[in-house]
């Protein structure tokens, strides 16, 4: 299928959705700025504050708080392969509830003094927060503010279960308090969306999506899905890439949501030091392109978070020197598809016939 066709038809929906919610947006006379239009749009993204933090509320917490260890144990000493310098089986996550504190690592789980906990909270209300502690950094998270019920049904993804709701919670914020310590310095441009939204900002990006899950999926025609998404990821830059908004959480929600995957992908593998199984677990973490997705790519930086777990995973996989790009200005999928051509479809992949 030539590059340009690709997905067209199975996409139109979006196109006639961006073009609704563009002119309802003008008819009511809205604009949408930074926080604003997160809220605006429906949250789909696997680790949004309001699933990935979800405990449900009925769980023993004793019995969640070692479950969530157990995930640790498992995933976090993968945590230097996935991303250099994390140092995760050094890293400590602290949980509270009411007037209880548990202190969680590699190790195991220690209880703690509450009022240790919270002579370290900032003064604002907080679902979670990070601080220097011992000899290491903590990420402490409260789970009485990550319970509730209040995702809607027909969105995606659903909820993974709570002990991994909470354990994803720690490990992307982690990241972005690694993030931070490590004096990651992304362009920072004003998250201002603007009116009229052609349907063309969000349907370039669903393409370049779409095609990326292909190519994780669909090993036999890889090389034609990355093609495809070099060719849509070059139109939407292109055209919009000047007035790219989106960059900022592209780099800094994409890098971290790829680690989250990788670390929970980790937590439920057999062996978690098997790369080849770890990333066929983080597949059941991606999702295929569906209706429900359409919601990703409007008005929001959704996409920002689903992008970065399928580019991240496939330049993994790839192999090379390529982390330290994401922590300057280049998006995970700037480094994945810069120097692929969109028509030799044999020179996106390492190893591939025709070179790249």
């Amino acid at each position: 299928m030539p590059a340009h066709e690709y997905g067209d038809a199975e996409l139109e929906d979006l196109r006639r959705r961006t073009l609704l919610r563009s002119a309802v947006g003008l008819a009511l006379g809205i604009s949408v700025f930074g926080g604003a239009a997160q809220a605006a749009a429906a949250p789909i993204r696997r680790d949004d504050e309001h699933v990935r933090g979800r405990s449900g509320g009925t769980e023993d917490l004793g019995q969640m708080v070692a479950d969530i260890q157990q995930l640790i144990a498992k995933s976090w000493p993968v945590g230097e392969k996935v991303w250099p310098g994390t140092k995760m089986a050094e890293q400590y996550l602290i949980l509270v509830s009411e007037r209880q504190a548990w202190e969680l690592t590699v190790n195991g789980v220690t209880p703690l003094d509450r009022a240790e906990v919270d002579a370290l909270a900032p003064e604002y209300s907080w679902m979670y927060f990070f601080t220097s502690w011992k000899d290491s950094r903590a990420t402490v998270i409260d789970l009485e503010q990550t319970k509730g019920d209040d995702w809607e049904a027909e969105h995606v993804p659903l909820p993974v279960p709570g002990p991994e709701s909470n354990f994803d919670l720690g490990t992307h914020e982690f990241f972005h308090d690694f993030q931070t310590q490590q004096g990651w310095r992304p362009p920072r441009e004003e998250e201002v969306l603007r009116y009229p939204l052609e349907p063309e900002w969000p349907l370039y990006r669903a393409l370049v999506y779409d095609a990326l899950r292909k190519a994780l999926t669909d090993h036999e025609r890889r090389e034609e899905h990355l093609a495809a998404a070099a060719y849509w990821h070059r139109k939407w830059d292109d055209r919009f890439g000047a007035d790219n908004w989106l960059r900022t959480p592209d780099v800094h929600e994409g890098t971290a949501q790829f680690f989250s995957t990788q670390m929970l992908a980790a937590a439920r593998a057999t062996n978690p030091s098997n790369d080849d199984e770890r990333w066929a677990r983080s597949l059941s973490l991606t999702y295929d392109w569906s209706p429900k997705v359409h919601p990703a790519f409007l008005w929001s930086k959704n996409s920002s978070y689903i992008l970065g777990a399928v580019a991240g995973t496939l330049l993994e996989m790839g192999g090379g020197s390529w982390r330290e790009g994401a922590t300057t200005k280049d998006t995970l999928t700037d480094l994945l598809l810069t120097g692929c051509p969109a028509i030799d479809v044999g020179a996106c992949w390492p190893g591939s016939s025709a070179g790249g």
